[in-house]
């Protein structure tokens, strides 16, 4: 079920029809075209002003997505397979650093 779910969302955030979802596409479909300048700043790891007035819940987000990115693609795009990789991390063992730090970026209120 889970592959079969990935899949369906993979079509929907592909855009372009090109059997590619690339960082542009994921970030404007999840976060808001109106974020997106934000989000590909985010990716190349730099820390735009506008950044930081948006919610923090919408920061981790965003955080939480590149960090997903990047361990589940080695790249821009990623295929149908590594967007399952990115979707359920739980299902993969590589993963795992990954899903602890979320974890962690969620739970500990005070930041310490």
């Amino acid at each position: 079920y889970l592959k079969k779910n990935a899949r369906d969302h993979f079509s929907m955030f592909d855009k372009n029809k090109d059997q590619k979802v690339d960082w542009d596409e994921y970030a404007g479909m999840s976060f808001g075209l109106n974020r997106q300048d934000i989000c590909n700043d985010i990716f190349q790891e730099k820390r735009p002003y506008e950044f930081s007035k948006l919610a923090e819940q919408v920061q981790l987000a965003i955080l939480a997505a590149v960090r997903r990115w990047k361990a589940a693609v080695a790249g821009f795009s990623m295929s149908h397979g590594e967007f399952t990789v990115f979707t359920y991390p739980e299902l993969y063992e590589h993963m795992g650093q990954t899903l602890v730090t979320e974890t962690i970026d969620k739970y500990d209120i005070n930041k310490d």
